[in-house]
């Protein structure tokens, strides 16, 4: 590997030599290892309550700036204890081998922005943990937990390691964290999801090119990878397409149609533009469930853009056969609206935070679907209502701020007594109509780069104590799947609200 030059000076050493590791020879008693944990629990509680903030000290995050693999990119909070003399990026975990030499080391004191964006590119030819979508085969080929990908960083103060973190899958973070999700309502977790999720780049997309890039691409990653990374929300918007006249599936009267009719009318849109096939994606979500086995997902169909209604009327017969279609998929996994939203107690008539973790686990359904039309719910109770999406239309980062600060601050109104508890915050950039029309050189990867970093610093600071869904684009360029993940126990020690 040839040197790579950083802000300062070249960190590359093309052939490194790493001490080996030592191991004691001695194990500590059980006893003594209990007290550990103990004095460290409380350790952690007190630091906790003294804050009040989440904190991540260093993390990794991927550039959305080019094409899928993006540069990595360093990040360090200095609230976070002491400040850092430097960063730098590792190939190997630094806490084991101590001797490594930093692919990048970045001198913190000359970058204000506790950022730096290096020139090693993502390059990660399989998920960790047996979790990579060509090799997982059944649930006992995957291993649970977190799995770090060959890239960490580390902060350093008088060269004394202070605090590392790598670049991770948390295929199974609910289940890591089963104890304390158990009683804390849906609606009241801290979720990270993807806006517009199926908007990647398929081998079965429909166009190709810049143009397609610019302002229709919003994710890097299909569906399974999105949610071996940790995603629990997605967002589909599903068009219908009528099938080549002469060919079996060109009747559009019959709904009760066999699996490869209906694959061939049910679409992944981007708005008006058709971008890949619905079915393989459910397939995608079906298999992950399979294997992950207390994850809980939400797939929300927001919008059906295309086929779906006509002169403002539905086209009824298209929506029951996408409604069959997610009934023979996800019969056995989808999660009944009428049995987990049962009330239980007289004080919480109307259920309004929704159902506990524990109730969805105890149904033994883990996916929610929900749905655009709430008729379609009052006919079929494996169908939830429609998500409230807070969408602000925001071109700015400014101006989006100040539209989910105010979304954040003050509360929901309250959902009907059969409405959806469920809300989610779209944080990312809505290109003009002049945007797209005279400004070449803007993109959506460029709008995402301008909010990720900063949506980072905003939900640690503040907003993972109200936010429930929070989707993005390019999700690898934010740390908002770690947040939610470290948000978990400051909300059973403060409560849903972080108070």
């Amino acid at each position: 590997m040839s040197p790579l030059p950083t802000a300062n000076t070249a960190e590359v050493s093309k052939h490194r030599k790493h001490a080996p590791v030592l191991y004691r020879s001695k194990v500590p008693s059980i006893k003594l290892w209990s007290a550990v944990v103990v004095l460290l629990a409380i350790a952690q509680h007190s630091s906790a309550i003294e804050s009040k903030t989440l904190c991540s000290p260093v993390y990794i995050t991927v550039s959305s700036l080019t094409d899928y693999p993006g540069n990595l990119e360093l990040n360090w909070d200095q609230h976070c204890g002491e400040k850092p003399d430097w960063v730098g990026l590792f190939e190997v975990d630094p806490t084991v081998i101590q001797t490594a030499t930093p692919l990048v080391k970045i001198n913190v004191k000359d970058h204000p922005w506790n950022f730096y964006r290096t020139k090693i590119v993502l390059d990660v030819p399989k998920l960790p943990g047996g979790w990579d979508k060509g090799s997982a085969e059944t649930e006992h080929s995957v291993i649970p937990g977190p799995h770090c990908l060959p890239y960490w960083i580390a902060s350093f103060k008088d060269n004394i390691l202070q605090n590392t973190n790598c670049l991770k899958i948390q295929p199974t973070w609910m289940y890591d964290k089963m104890n304390q999700l158990s009683n804390i309502p849906l609606s009241k977790l801290l979720l990270p999801g993807t806006h517009n999720s199926g908007s990647y780049n398929s081998n079965v997309s429909v166009l190709k090119g810049e143009g397609f890039n610019r302002f229709v691409l919003t994710q890097d990653h299909d569906i399974w990878t999105q949610l071996v990374f940790g995603i629990r929300y997605l967002d589909f918007r599903i068009g219908y397409y009528r099938p080549i006249e002469g060919t079996a599936s060109s009747s559009d009267d019959d709904y009760h149609q066999d699996d490869d009719v209906l694959e061939d009318r049910f679409w992944i849109n981007h708005d008006l533009i058709k971008i890949t096939a619905l079915t393989p994606l459910l397939r995608d979500i079906k298999r992950f469930l399979k294997f992950a086995k207390n994850e809980v997902v939400i797939l929300d169909i927001h919008r059906l853009p295309i086929g779906f209604y006509f002169d403002g009327k539905m086209r009824s017969k298209r929506h029951r056969m996408l409604l069959n279609l997610l009934y023979q998929e996800f019969e056995d996994i989808a999660v009944d609206y009428q049995e987990v939203n049962v009330p239980r107690s007289k004080a919480n008539l109307h259920l309004l935070d929704g159902p506990r973790m524990k109730d969805i686990w105890e149904s033994g359904r883990r996916l929610i679907i929900c749905y655009p039309e709430d008729s379609a719910a009052a006919v079929n109770s494996l169908i939830w209502p429609r998500l409230r999406q807070m969408w602000g239309d925001k071109q700015t980062p400014s101006n989006l701020k100040t539209y989910i600060q105010g979304v954040v601050s003050q509360p929901l109104p309250p959902t009907a007594p059969k409405g959806n508890p469920l809300w989610a915050v779209m944080a990312h950039l809505t290109p003009s109509a002049l945007d797209i029309i005279f400004n070449p050189r803007n993109n959506l990867r460029k709008m995402a780069d301008s909010i990720n970093r900063n949506l980072t610093i905003w939900v640690q600071n503040d907003w993972w104590k109200k936010a429930n869904i929070i989707a993005t684009d390019f999700y690898l360029g934010n740390n908002l799947i770690e947040l939610s993940i470290n948000s978990v126990p400051l909300k059973t020690i403060y409560g849903t609200d972080g108070k």
